[in-house]
């Protein structure tokens, strides 16, 4: 099978969260409110890979990590801040 067919530049919603194993409700309420990067093709909402994957890995402001070394995850709203440059924004 061809590869850009498997793994699609463009996802729906439903590819988006099965990517970031999240419920299509939190990409849905993401997308609106700004913390995860989307557009629309008419009432459809589409996502790009590069732009997903580029979040997840996106280290945490404070180089924390868990007891297994691994990051800590970070919500949406914070990733965004961070990539804006407004951490610490008094929100929290």
């Amino acid at each position: 099978m061809d590869a850009a067919i498997d793994k699609p530049d463009v996802l729906t919603v439903k590819e988006a969260a099965t990517l970031l194993r999240v419920s299509e409700t939190t990409i849905y309420s993401s997308a609106a409110s700004g913390d995860l990067p989307s557009y629309r093709i008419g009432s459809q909402r589409r996502f790009s890979r590069r732009a997903l994957l580029s979040l997840l890995e996106t280290p945490h402001p404070d180089g924390a990590e868990d007891a297994q070394g691994a990051p800590e995850v970070l919500p949406m709203s914070a990733v965004r801040r961070e990539k804006l440059g407004k951490v610490g924004s008094g929100r929290g």
